[in-house]
């Protein structure tokens, strides 16, 4: 099949521009699939840290981090 599509595009301007319109679309996706994969990855591994160092503030429920003192968390948000 590639050596058809190689051949065609030789002998046909159009054909030939059509493939690299095509290629060019295939390569962009492909980059952008690749940015897509490690976006999400980051997403995951922030995700999970705050899982392990985050709560809940039992008030407002905006997620805090606890630096130091008691297990009482409550967020500078509250009133």
């Amino acid at each position: 099949r590639g050596n058809y599509v190689r051949q065609r595009a030789e002998e046909d301007v159009a054909f030939q521009q059509q493939l690299d319109d095509y290629n060019r679309a295939v390569d962009q996706n492909r980059r952008q699939n690749e940015e897509l994969k490690q976006r999400h990855a980051q997403l995951t591994r922030d995700e999970l840290w705050k899982q392990g160092k985050c709560r809940y503030c039992p008030k407002c429920y905006r997620v805090i981090e606890k630096l130091e003192g008691t297990d009482i968390f409550t967020s500078y948000f509250v009133n």
